[in-house]
């Protein structure tokens, strides 16, 4: 079953320009790994300091070896101080024709 995982980022305003160069970055690796399907990063149209990635992998092991490649910590550290919030919710899904 395909796994979904939103990460939502509040971001000190002084900050947005860098942390989206680092999402950029991780976002270019990312989308090279096996077993993903789709890794984006949203901006919020109403809240300009808020961000969240919406990602579609595989299977939850694909996710697992996401989260253990250097580009992946490399952002999280580079980006934690950036951060005023961050919530996470992963899920399985199963796509629905319609």
């Amino acid at each position: 079953m395909m796994i979904v995982v939103h990460a939502k980022s509040k971001i000190k305003p002084e900050c947005i320009e860098a942390f989206l160069e680092q999402a950029e970055i991780v976002i270019r690796a990312t989308r090279a790994e096996a077993g993903c399907i789709s890794y984006q990063l949203m901006a919020d149209t109403v809240s300009n300091d808020s961000f969240m990635f919406v990602e579609e992998w595989t299977d939850r092991e694909a996710l697992d070896r996401h989260f253990k490649t250097p580009h992946f910590a490399a952002f999280g550290s580079t980006v934690k101080d950036m951060r005023l919030d961050r919530s996470v919710k992963v899920f399985q899904a199963e796509e629905i024709k319609i």
